[in-house]
């Protein structure tokens, strides 16, 4: 029953995905997802163009950006109503004592209140975000114990961030999960400590940290976030 039940609303999650990630990717045949006619071809291509084709271009790209808005909004909608409706649901079925039911519910919810956070592949470490102070991003993350980190609570930017999730708390070794981290000017020593069986290392004052935390389900992050390439 449970096993039935989880795979239904996992359905319903996949459903609001995909709806979400084409309302970016569906567009006329023949043109290139998401972003209008030539979001990605070279400005020489558009500087072709006469005035008034590259008025059309520019006004298609307009109302393509102000109807990915519209859909992107209700969505949220929608997806805030299922949770309300689920909620009821969860506590219905713990009343009558159906654990599994209720659990298996727990779990949608879980996915389905972290699911607008659009979070962006484990980076490693921080580094390529040393610069971006203030700032804080999403990532999902497979807990690990496998690498090192410097800090309690207050990571420098070079440690790993799968091991400082499961170091903080935030994650378990093997767990994956959508974390918050939260860039940080470091100017206080960092000291190591053993926690979750995980001891990280002391270091001095770093030139940029990071805090990592779960996700709050009221989060609001900016729909589109464009990840920090990764340097070779």
């Amino acid at each position: 029953m449970r096993t039935r039940f989880v795979g239904i609303c996992l359905m319903v999650i996949c459903g609001l995905s995909i709806v979400d990630s084409n309302v970016h990717s569906k567009e006329y045949p023949g043109l290139p997802p998401a972003t209008g006619l030539y979001p990605q071809a070279p400005l020489s291509i558009r500087e072709q163009l006469p005035d008034n084709a590259l008025n059309l271009v520019s006004s298609f790209d307009r109302e393509s950006a102000d109807i990915r808005e519209k859909a992107e909004q209700e969505i949220q909608i929608r997806r805030r109503s299922l949770i309300i409706e689920l909620q009821a649901l969860q506590d219905s079925y713990t009343r009558d004592a159906k654990l599994d039911e209720a659990v298996a519910i727990r779990d949608v919810l879980l996915q389905l209140r972290i699911a607008h956070l659009k979070a962006l592949p484990d980076p490693g470490t921080l580094s390529n975000y040393a610069t971006r102070l203030g700032e804080s991003f999403y990532f999902e993350v497979i807990g690990s114990m496998a690498n090192s980190a410097w800090g309690t609570e207050v990571y420098t930017y070079d440690s790993y961030l799968a091991t400082a999730a499961v170091h903080s708390g935030v994650l378990k070794n093997g767990q994956r999960g959508i974390v918050k981290v939260t860039m940080l000017k470091s100017s206080e020593p960092h000291h190591g400590s053993t926690q979750n069986g995980i001891t990280t290392h002391n270091w001095g004052p770093y030139s940029a940290s990071y805090t990592v935390e779960r996700p709050k389900p009221d989060d609001n992050l900016p729909l589109k976030t464009k990840a920090v390439p990764v340097s070779k």
